[in-house]
C-alpha cells in the first residue's frame, strides 16, 4: 500500500505552471526522493502535499484517504509532517521546548486543566518533555536540551527541526533539502539519521540536491523538470537516464560515467 500518492497533480501561479500533471506513489516504509534543477517545482510539490497550496487539478492521497484541498492541519492530523529548506525555529524558546511544540497535535488538553495547572496537565507536560528529550537524543542533540534554539549551529538546527517533526508521530515525513548547507561530515550523519527514521517505520519523502545522500538512502526517485515528471524509478536506473543527465546531472563526462553519484 502507498503511504502517499498523487494523481495528475497540477498547480499554476498566474501564467506559470509550477507543477504539471505529476503522478507518483510512495511505498509505505520507504525513502522516496524528489530531485531536479532549481525551479523544477520541487518545493511547490511539497507545499501541495502538505496542504500549504491547493492543487489546481489532481488528487492527493495519504494512505487511502483523499486529502485533496485539505488545510495543513488536516494533513498533520493524518500523520504528515515536514521540515523546510531553512530551519524554522520558535525564537525565545529552548531547543526542547521547540520539540515539545510538535507534540501538541497529539495531546488532549483542556483549557481548564491548563489554567488551573491540574495534576493531569502537569503529568502531560512531564510526558511531553520526556518524549521530546528522547527525540533529541535520537537526532544527536541530547546535550542541547536547554540550549537557545535560535543560537544553535546551522546543522544542529536542521536536526532539531527533524526532531520537532517527528514529535507529531508522523507516518510520512517530508524533508525539504535537509542536507543544504551541511558539510560532508554533517551530511553523512544526516544520511544515517534518515536511515534510522525509515527503519523505525516512518515513510520519508526527501527533496534534495546532494546526490550522495539521495543515492545512499532512497529506494525510488522522481525527477522533476519545469514542473513535469521527467523520470521515475530506482536510483540506479534514473541516474543513467540520458534525459536526467541532460536536464539535471549535467553533461555526462568520462568521470561522471564512472561515478555518476559524485555529480
Amino acid at each position: 500500500m502507498s503511504a502517499l500518492s498523487a494523481v495528475g497533480l497540477s498547480k499554476s501561479f498566474g501564467g506559470l505552471r509550477a507543477v504539471r500533471d505529476v503522478s507518483f506513489a510512495v511505498p509505505a516504509g520507504s525513502v522516496y526522493a524528489i530531485i531536479g534543477p532549481n525551479g523544477a517545482g520541487k518545493t511547490t510539490l511539497l507545499n501541495l502535499l502538505t496542504g500549504v497550496y491547493r492543487p489546481g487539478a489532481g488528487r492527493i492521497f495519504v494512505g487511502d484517504r483523499d486529502l485533496t484541498g485539505a488545510p495543513s492541519h488536516e494533513y498533520a492530523a493524518h500523520g504528515v509532517a515536514r521540515t523546510f529548506q531553512t530551519p524554522q525555529m520558535f525564537v525565545n524558546m529552548s531547543a526542547i521546548e521547540n520539540v515539545m511544540v510538535g507534540r501538541h497535535c497529539r495531546e488532549r488538553r483542556s483549557l481548564v486543566a491548563a489554567m488551573l495547572r491540574l495534576p493531569s496537565m502537569l503529568r502531560s507536560e512531564r510526558a511531553s518533555r520526556g518524549a521530546a528529550a528522547g527525540l533529541m537524543a535520537f537526532v544527536g542533540l541530547a546535550d542541547r536540551l536547554d540550549a537557545d534554539a535560535a543560537a544553535l549551529p546551522y546543522g544542529a538546527m536542521k536536526r532539531l527541526e527533524i526532531a520537532r517533526a517527528l514529535a507529531s508521530s508522523p507516518g510520512v515525513l517530508l524533508l525539504d533539502e535537509p542536507a543544504a548547507g551541511l558539510n560532508p561530515s554533517e551530511a553523512r550523519e544526516l544520511t544515517a539519521l534518515i536511515g534510522r527514521i525509515a527503519a523505525g517505520g516512518v515513510t520519508v519523502v526527501l527533496v534534495e540536491h546532494n546526490m550522495r545522500v539521495v543515492a545512499s538512502v532512497s529506494r525510488r526517485v522522481l525527477v522533476l523538470d519545469h514542473g513535469t515528471c521527467l523520470a521515475e524509478g530506482a536510483m540506479e536506473e534514473v541516474r543513467r537516464d540520458p534525459r536526467v543527465i541532460e536536464a539535471y546531472l549535467g553533461t555526462e563526462t568520462e568521470a561522471h560515467a564512472r561515478d555518476p553519484v559524485a555529480v
